[in-house]
Order: structure tokens, then sequence, then C-alpha cells
């Protein structure tokens, strides 16, 4: 899908829904432009700032599903899927807890062998 602001000067933000599953990238003169970091206080991709200009991105998937993307004057804007999985995981331990139980060895083991992939 491709998205063209045609205009001399400004810039909008638009947000697109998907309905299936699956991740999407954002491109810019064919170059991918990497999503907002991660912010820890909303459990999301950072809000956009519309600072970063052209491409400025996030993707929010689980049962939202959607892409957020800046679009400046003369831009043009390239959606493609991405051949990804990406999960969101919370949980809830102690550090003493999660250590007791194996910690990160037993962790990787675990939502691999849940995925049905190798731990590698």
């Amino acid at each position: 899908m491709k998205y063209e602001l045609r205009a001399e000067k400004g810039q909008s933000k638009l947000r697109v829904k998907y309905w299936g599953a699956g991740v999407y990238g954002v491109y810019v003169n064919g170059n991918f432009i990497d999503q907002t970091a991660w912010d820890k206080a909303t459990g999301a991709n950072a809000e956009l700032s519309g600072y970063k200009g052209c491409g400025e991105n996030r993707y929010v998937g689980g049962s939202s599903n959607w892409l957020e993307f800046i679009i400046t004057a003369g831009c043009l804007v390239e959606v493609k899927p991405i051949d990804a999985i990406v999960s969101n995981v919370r949980m809830e331990w102690t550090m003493d807890e999660f250590y007791g139980a194996g910690g990160v060895t037993s962790f990787v083991d675990r939502v691999s062998a849940a995925l049905g992939i190798h731990a590698s």
C-alpha cells in the first residue's frame, strides 16, 4: 500500500487498521524506517512526535492491530508486510522467583517449546 501527501507543505498522522494477523513495516524512498522506541510506561511503542519526519511510525498489535505513521508534503510512504512474529509478554514474578525457577534458560526453553521452535 502506498501513501503520498500531495501538498506544498505540512504533515499528517495516519492510522491504518489491519483486520488480519501480521506485521507491517514503513518504507520511505525504499528505505525501511524503524518504529519508535518502546515506552515502558505505556507498554507500547512511543507516541509519534512528528519531529522525526516522514515515515516516523509505530505498530500496535494484539487486539488493536493498527499502524500509525507521519507523512509529510511530497513524501511517498510504502507499507509492506514483514516476515516476523511480534509478541508482547507480561509476567509478574519477583527476581528470586524467576531465577529460582531456572532463570533465563528455563524461560527460553519454555517459550520456544510453546511456540514449537528451536530454543536457539
